[in-house]
């Protein structure tokens, strides 16, 4: 092992190894391995990783085609006689929100017990099979490692995230559960209030259109036939200082039409009528993150605490999901209201 050049901390950067190494030349060293492990091409996988990405929240993965030697703090894949081209598609996806995703929220304790990935959540990810990849794909992954090296920009993660899905075969509501799984991860992963604040913030005009639209698409996912129940958004409005209240329209499938939801005065929202149902014209307080479901005839409001985290996409699809159990628990009596908090 003498000889070989040695990464450390301060060399490592996402995708990359920056700066002059110095020679292993020490007398012994703690638990070495044999040579062939440090042969390159190289992908290393570091156990910190978290404040060398490529945006705070990912994991950061480097390739290197020399021959490099690494302490535990670092996991080597050598490629050494192997195709090099899955070298770089495999630092590219390590590098994805599809990674940053598993390591915040399956089955990791990144964030809660430690504050750095170690070897064993590295060892349960889930990535594709790369040498099962079409070669086309492969040279994808290939062209947009490169650019990411040169010059990461939002555009060039961006497709990245989405050649991962792509690579992967996710659906639809797979890949909305990644639409903003960075800004999870980072509020998951991160002690700072920057990091937590955008997830306590209100969702702007652009998030809850989105909110309602995979609501929609995840309640609509099991309307197969016409008579079937479909959900489709109606209107939205701010209620009081930290609420915010939609409207929806559950109609059979065959007159459901697809549109999107548009801002309206709370009492288009939630009329005095279905006010009542609350016990008077004002809305009810609702702890951080609870909220609370009423139906009346076809309409259901659903009303939540203006933050983020409540509209995400991830929250959208968990939320069809509620619905839909609330109609097949209760048999809903469209005559009169039911509230579900």
């Amino acid at each position: 092992l003498r000889g070989l050049p040695q990464i450390t901390t301060k060399n490592f950067r996402a995708l990359h190894i920056v700066g002059d190494l110095v020679p292993f030349e020490a007398p012994r060293a703690y638990r070495p391995y044999s040579r062939e492990r440090y042969e390159g091409p190289l992908v290393l996988l570091p156990e910190g990783g978290l404040t060398t990405a490529l945006e705070r929240g990912r994991y950061a993965a480097a390739f290197d085609d020399r021959d490099l030697l690494y302490n535990e703090s670092f996991v080597g894949i050598s490629f050494s006689g192997a195709r090099p081209d899955l070298a770089h598609a495999l630092t590219a996806i390590m590098n994805s929100s599809f990674v940053a995703y598993q390591l915040a929220f399956i089955g990791c304790t990144l964030g809660i017990k430690q504050t750095k990935v170690e070897r064993v959540d590295l060892d349960n990810l889930w990535i594709p099979r790369l040498d099962q990849l079409d070669a086309d794909l492969v040279a994808e992954f290939v062209g947009i490692e490169r650019d990411l090296a040169a010059a990461p920009t939002a555009d060039h993660l961006a497709a990245l995230d989405a050649l991962v899905c792509r690579a992967c075969g996710l659906l639809d509501a797979e890949q909305a559960l990644l639409g903003d799984a960075v800004a999870r991860a980072r509020s998951v992963i991160f002690e700072t209030p920057d990091d937590r604040l955008p997830m306590a913030a209100a969702p702007n005009a652009v998030e809850i259109p989105a909110y309602a639209a995979h609501l929609c698409a995840a309640f609509n996912e099991f309307a197969e036939d016409d008579d079937d129940l479909a959900l489709v958004p109606e209107c939205y409005s701010y209620a009081a200082t930290d609420l915010i209240a939609l409207r929806f329209t559950l109609t059979s499938q065959s007159k459901s039409v697809a549109t999107d939801i548009r801002p309206a005065g709370l009492e288009e929202v939630a009329p005095i009528a279905l006010s009542a149902a609350f016990g008077g014209p004002d809305l009810p307080y609702l702890k951080a993150l609870q909220s609370l479901r009423l139906y009346v005839g076809e309409a259901l409001i659903v009303v939540k605490p203006a933050r983020y985290r409540c509209f995400s996409l991830a929250a959208a699809w968990s939320d069809g999901d509620r619905v839909l159990a609330d109609i097949m628990r209760s048999n809903l009596d469209t005559a009169g209201g039911n509230i579900i908090a």
